[in-house]
């Protein structure tokens, strides 16, 4: 839905799994972005996601978008 707009704009677009720990996926791909919705998931909501992000001094600079 978000990502299909950004691909056909020329944007690389990666999606965490369900099951993966979102913070392992950032170290991994050092997003310019990051774009968290606010339901979030089963186990955490965006908002949380979006404090863990913020809070690690790695990522104090990605921007991140909540939507």
């Amino acid at each position: 839905m978000v990502g299909a707009p950004l691909q056909s704009g020329g944007v690389t677009v990666n999606f965490s799994k369900p099951d993966a720990e979102p913070l392992e996926d950032l170290k991994r791909l050092r997003p310019d972005v990051v774009l968290v919705r606010s339901e979030g998931r089963a186990h955490e909501s965006g908002f949380s996601l979006v404090s863990r992000i913020k809070n690690n001094r790695r990522f104090r600079r990605t921007i991140v978008v909540l939507f």
